[in-house]
């Protein structure tokens, strides 16, 4: 009996990078990879999960993917004082199976927590 194949070892493969974890971090820390979350949404695959550092971070637009997205406290939407109009957080096009979670994300002025 075959254990390993070449088409279990690429579903392998698939999930695990679909379960990849990476940084956001306004201010540059360590280990981070994104500064802002909307450039992390935009770059990572589907099925991600973004690890939010505090700080205050731009409005965001989920389009079509599913992600994780796990804050820390402090972390905020704090769009400019232009953006006056608009959501703070779009969630649009996923597909089903695509599931979208964002826990901790604070909305409003920078220090701001409401869940």
């Amino acid at each position: 009996m075959r254990l390993w194949s070449p088409a279990l070892g690429c579903l392998l493969a698939a999930h695990a990078a679909a379960q990849t974890s990476f940084v956001v971090d306004a201010s540059g820390g360590a280990g981070s990879q994104f500064l802002d979350i909307q450039a992390a949404i935009q770059a990572v695959p589907s099925g991600s999960v973004l690890l939010v550092r505090p700080g205050s971070y731009s409005p965001i637009v989920i389009d079509g993917k599913g992600l994780v997205v796990l804050c820390d406290p402090g972390a905020v939407i704090a769009p400019p004082a232009f953006y006056a109009d608009g959501p703070f957080l779009s969630i649009v096009d996923t597909q089903p199976g695509q599931i979208v979670v964002v826990s901790g994300l604070g909305f409003g002025p920078i220090g701001a927590q409401f869940h």
